[in-house]
């Protein structure tokens, strides 16, 4: 975030003022729409951070019904062997929703990486 919001020319803020825009208008319409693509990024590491938490839920959770699914996919490995397919099946249900997010945050993410090659 932090290189999101200094990689802001000041010469943005310089020709809003000039354009006639006020300092609100500026820190709460102009600024935000810059670091879009930093939030979104960040947002999108949070989200995998806390999806797969699982040294949390492990010490927490012991009723089988309130198990995650990095729980639910590390039982599938036994004492007497792995159940690879339904250890597999499950990988791909946990993968999902980080799918799913990136598809909604990744447009963001890149229209922030072609910004800046932009020129005029």
């Amino acid at each position: 975030m932090k290189g999101g919001i200094e990689a802001i020319p000041l010469e943005i803020e310089d020709a809003a003022l000039i354009d006639g825009c006020s300092r609100a208008y500026i820190i709460g319409r102009l600024i935000p729409r810059l670091i879009l693509p930093s939030i979104a990024s960040s947002a999108l590491f949070l989200f995998i951070g806390a999806w797969n938490e699982f040294i949390t839920a492990a010490v927490m959770i012991d009723s089988p019904e309130l198990r995650s699914i990095q729980l639910v996919i590390y039982y599938f490995r036994g004492f007497f062997g792995t159940d690879w397919g339904a250890l597999m099946a499950s990988a791909m249900i946990a993968v999902l929703p980080i799918l799913v997010v990136f598809s909604f945050l990744g447009k963001l993410m890149v229209s922030g990486l072609t910004q800046g090659a932009v020129k005029g």
